[in-house]
């Protein structure tokens, strides 16, 4: 019963530590709706007219825009470390519960990464990303709904990189250049209009398909080193690389602690993937200043979708955890020393 008791605080503990940022965001998980202020950031007279998708559209119906998930690449799609044995290490869909574990491992081990990072989980997990970008890893922008990008409008586009990248700027006041769209689905008007906000698109060449473990009951963890250790002896290529791993579920976060072992073993360099194309620079920039394309319009506000009927409803106030955090450690330390 106690320790029942005390792991069940324990989770609240964790929860409350974690609270929300505060305001009011869009649904998590949804997509967002569009907002005017910032789609006009965007020329769309300079945006390729490409159809937005659906799950039944074919590769051969859209062969002349250019889709990634299709096997076409842009000369701006980033895909691999030049330099021969650099390794860029990436994982998306976080921050979550188990990224903390997964960051003090790598620093155990002095490795950097970068994290392409949800909205959604960033409103969720603000003291997550904080330990992340604190620790001197590289964060990314992975949209807020990690909804695929062609299938949306071009306005709604501009609204999930800007609402994550709102996210990130209240968490850690910091603003990152560097994006990952979702599934790495992207055409030539997703790259236009993700040129136009400034940012440069990071892809892959290694997919450690590990995001299966949570999904498929006879998925080996086991595989996900496996794969690196197949990569790694038939690599004959005059580059390095970028792989694809995700902390959103604890497998998969659990599982880079056997992968990077598996790296150190044949002498890679282990670097962010958002940063291995320019060595010493970093996708993220304090800041100390503002301007039109980062800043919150003034039809937001400091309420990001305010009266809107995608409204989350649902946000703490911080002094709030703060005085519930409290009152459950009271309520611990009475339980341990009378109980």
């Amino acid at each position: 019963m106690a320790k029942s008791f005390i792991a069940l605080s324990l989770f609240i503990l964790f929860n409350v530590a974690n609270a929300a940022l505060p305001g009011t965001w869009p649904a998590v998980d949804q997509p967002v709706a569009a907002v005017a202020a910032w789609s006009s950031l965007v020329d769309m007279s300079k945006v390729t007219k490409a159809p937005q998708l659906n799950q039944t559209t074919t590769c051969a119906q859209v062969s002349s825009f250019c889709r990634s998930p299709c096997g076409c690449n842009r000369p701006s799609d980033i895909l691999n470390c030049p330099t021969k044995k650099d390794w860029g290490l990436s994982f998306d869909d976080g921050p979550s519960p188990y990224t903390s574990r997964l960051v003090d491992f790598l620093d155990s081990q002095k490795i950097k990464a970068t994290f392409f990072v949800v909205g959604s989980r960033v409103y969720q997990f603000p003291e997550v990303l904080k330990k992340i970008y604190d620790s001197g890893h590289d964060i990314a922008v992975h949209t807020w709904s990690h909804t695929a990008l062609t299938s949306l409008s071009n306005e709604q586009i501009i609204a999930e990189i800007k609402y994550t990248e709102l996210a990130i700027q209240q968490a850690i006041n910091v603003t990152t250049r560097t994006v990952r769209p979702p599934y790495g689905d992207c055409d030539d008007r997703v790259r236009d209009i993700l040129g136009q906000l400034g940012y440069k698109i990071i892809l892959w060449d290694r997919d450690a398909s590990d995001f299966l473990a949570n999904s498929n009951p006879n998925f080996n963890v086991n595989w996900i080193p496996g794969n690196f250790t197949q990569w790694i002896a038939t690599d004959t290529g005059t580059t390095g690389h970028i792989s694809l791993e995700h902390d959103l579920y604890q497998k998969t976060a659990l599982a880079a602690e056997s992968v990077v072992p598996v790296l150190q073993k044949a002498q890679y360099n282990i670097v962010p993937a958002a940063t291995c194309t320019t060595p010493g620079a970093t996708s993220t920039t304090s800041n100390t200043t503002t301007d039109a394309a980062t800043s919150t319009p003034a039809s937001i506000s400091n309420d990001p979708q305010s009266g809107s009927s995608q409204s989350n409803a649902v946000s703490l106030d911080k002094s709030i955890a703060s005085l519930f955090t409290t009152c459950l450690i009271t309520v611990l330390l009475f339980y341990q020393t009378f109980l």
